[in-house]
């Protein structure tokens, strides 16, 4: 049953090597750090707020993590914040520079359809490019972990974003 839920909403995304996975199996240490994080900060609250997650408290994560602001509905975010682990996988570093739907890069497109489902559903997600989209870099995978957040404790306005990434299994033959 979850393996159809996950093949028909990768299959419904059209890219067969970028998996939404809202049951959170998450594998990499440093991903699962900050789900637990998250979860603590958020108590019994639909997610905590943006002032409860510390950079000082996320050193087992922080070279992982990126900050984004949503804007126009989940259409474009602005890239808050970026870790050292990402800056080095991209060979750039996006902070501050502002994405949206009209871009022509495929990241930014796994990036959006992960931050509208996050936000139409207001629950953590995790995703799984089985290679990622990034230029010269199909041997890698990637596994994300978006987290909402929130400036005033209710309106999903931020997301925490935790990265790893990882050699890709060799294609079938």
């Amino acid at each position: 049953m979850q393996y159809t839920k996950i093949m028909r909403e990768r299959l419904s995304a059209g890219d067969p090597e970028f998996e939404l996975d809202p049951q959170l199996r998450v594998q990499a240490p440093q991903i699962k750090a900050a789900l637990a994080f998250w979860t603590a900060k958020r108590g019994d609250r639909p997610m905590p707020t943006r002032d409860q997650f510390s950079l000082r408290e996320t050193l087992g994560f922080a070279p992982h993590l990126q900050l984004l602001d949503l804007q126009d509905d989940g259409n474009a975010y602005r890239q808050r914040l970026t870790g050292t682990a990402i800056v080095a996988q991209l060979k750039t570093d996006p902070t501050g520079q502002i994405f949206d739907a009209a871009s022509t890069d495929p990241v930014v497109h796994r990036m959006l359809q992960a931050v509208r489902w996050v936000i139409a559903n207001r629950k953590p997600l995790r995703t799984v490019a089985h290679r990622t989209a990034l230029d010269g870099q199909d041997f890698m995978k990637n596994e994300t972990l978006f987290l909402p957040l929130s400036s005033d404790g209710s309106a999903l306005d931020m997301l925490a974003v935790v990265s790893d990434f990882s050699a890709a299994s060799a294609p079938a033959r």
